[in-house]
């Protein structure tokens, strides 16, 4: 295997591992403090019937598909979501909201500052689940979404049934805010400290030239297919700037390279 293969492979998987790492722990978030924590709020501590609780919940449900569904129109429509680092950075922007808010959630003392806080809540939910989502094309190659969301999934539930002791509010805030602070701080670093993150795939290409790993799989494919043949065996020289539209003129590659190193498929 080449330097160069071999690099490509370890920066797949450590970006493998930061997308396991966010979506399961926003996942943990979700299935314990929200689903459980909030309802011991408003139950135990605020003494609201059942039917306030239910429409507090809807609301939270609501207004985190409405922020979700814009933001990733508007994302959509302005290219943002062909951007690793725009992506990046909003969902750190997330984390330090819902960090404050898992801080102040155990504070909280009428209907009034709960409505509040699950709008507010909402918000962060719906900014932050298309660009975890979206995150899944540039670190995770095709050919490992399977076993990265059972490894997602295990990553969050396993800890939510183990750890989990009493389902009270300020009991899952002491838990949550341990790992939230930390994780945050670095997740501010990778976002926004100068080549933190330049490594990852599809860190370094200018916005409005990135492609899903879906199309950059085919167009491999045909890159393949109409590469000019120089040398016996495995060695190709193609045109990837003209093909694909990237900026670096790749001379030499070798086939499998091209397939996994470049695409991540």
């Amino acid at each position: 295997m080449s330097e160069h293969a071999a690099e490509s492979r370890w920066v797949s998987w450590v970006g493998i591992g930061l997308f396991v790492a966010l979506a399961s722990a926003g996942y943990f978030y979700n299935l314990t403090f929200i689903q459980l924590g909030v309802v011991d709020l408003g139950s135990r501590v605020l003494e609201l019937p059942a039917g306030r609780i239910a429409q507090a919940m809807a609301l939270l449900a609501g207004v985190t598909l409405v922020v979700a569904l814009g933001t990733g129109l508007v994302m959509h429509r302005r290219r943002w979501s062909e951007s690793f680092k725009f992506k990046l950075q909003l969902l750190a922007a997330v984390a330090v909201l819902q960090t404050a808010l898992t801080l102040v959630a155990p504070l909280l003392r009428s209907q009034t500052e709960l409505t509040v806080w699950i709008v507010l809540a909402s918000i962060g939910l719906g900014l932050g689940v298309p660009c975890l989502f979206g995150l899944t094309c540039d670190l995770v190659p095709i050919r490992h979404r399977g076993i990265v969301a059972a490894a997602v999934t295990s990553a969050a539930f396993l800890p939510a049934a183990v750890f989990a002791s009493d389902w009270r509010i300020d009991q899952f805030a002491a838990q949550m805010v341990w790992f939230m602070i930390p994780s945050t701080v670095g997740l501010l670093v990778l976002a926004f400290y100068p080549m933190a993150s330049d490594g990852f795939p599809g860190a370094t290409a200018p916005p409005g030239q990135l492609r899903s790993r879906a199309l950059c799989a085919s167009r491999c494919a045909r890159v393949a297919e109409n590469c000019v043949h120089t040398l016996p065996g495995t060695h190709v020289r193609c045109l990837l700037r003209r093909q694909l539209g990237v900026h670096t003129h790749y001379r030499y590659a070798y086939l499998p390279q091209v397939r996994m190193g470049l695409c991540g498929v």
